[in-house]
């Protein structure tokens, strides 16, 4: 249902028939219609009854394992359990990963020099050479 071809014609398909070797061998067997093949012998209600029991069975199974697979996938204890060295080593990671960017940004913050600081050196700079060359300043 909603299948496409990838744009081919039948056309092109007959073409593409004609030039490859093994489509014309096969092109040329006759087609079997589905009159022609045999009919099933139609089975007895009681092998009916007893492939619906067999297929019943099965199908409890599978659903019983599902429902039980259900349950211990949202049992959050049960997770914590299995999974306790992975969610121990992502949580250690997160933490240094933590530690690390704030250990970072704080030598980083101590090292450069704030606004304030580089104003106040450049004050002092220039009250220096004014006191000392007041025409070296102007220049």
């Amino acid at each position: 249902m909603g299948q496409r071809t990838n744009g081919l014609s039948e056309t092109d398909l007959s073409i593409a028939v004609d030039k490859h070797p093994a489509l014309v061998s096969a092109r040329a067997q006759p087609e079997v219609s589905a009159r022609a093949q045999p009919e099933e012998p139609s089975a007895s209600p009681t092998e009916i009854e007893h492939e619906i029991a067999e297929l019943r069975r099965e199908l409890t199974g599978l659903v019983q394992e599902v429902d039980r697979r259900r349950h211990d996938a949202f049992d959050l204890r049960l997770q914590l359990r299995r999974h306790a060295s992975v969610i121990v080593v992502v949580l250690g990671g997160a933490s240094l990963l933590l530690v690390g960017r704030w250990a970072l940004r704080s030598y980083r913050y101590e090292r450069s020099d704030s606004a304030r600081a580089r104003a106040a050196n450049l004050a002092r700079a220039i009250a220096i050479l004014s006191r000392e060359n007041p025409d070296r300043l102007l220049r």
